[in-house]
């Protein structure tokens, strides 16, 4: 999948060097406290949920906890020095 880089990560590659670089795209996250896709939880669990777009189209989410384990699996890697990662679930579409 090509990763169209944005601004700030065209600066970061063209100021950086050979110094070791990760930026990271994660999608909406959500975790304790969150207020506002609690809401959205809330009716989930009650089997109604809200169509956001065409039919089957899909949201794609990040649980909190597991942003922080990829961000240091990047982190401690020394197989990738300078890159973009976009997170996701690995299915296609969202």
């Amino acid at each position: 999948m090509k990763i169209c880089i944005g601004e700030g990560e065209k600066a970061l590659a063209g100021g950086a060097g050979d110094m070791p670089w990760i930026a990271v795209r994660p999608p909406p996250v959500y975790g304790p406290g969150d207020r506002e896709m609690r809401p959205l939880f809330l009716w989930a669990r009650r089997g109604v949920l809200p169509r956001f777009g065409p039919p089957g189209w899909r949201i794609p989410m990040i649980f909190v906890d597991d942003l922080a384990r990829a961000v240091l699996a990047l982190a401690r890697t020394t197989a990738v020095r300078q890159g973009t990662f976009e997170l996701h679930d690995g299915h296609p579409g969202g």
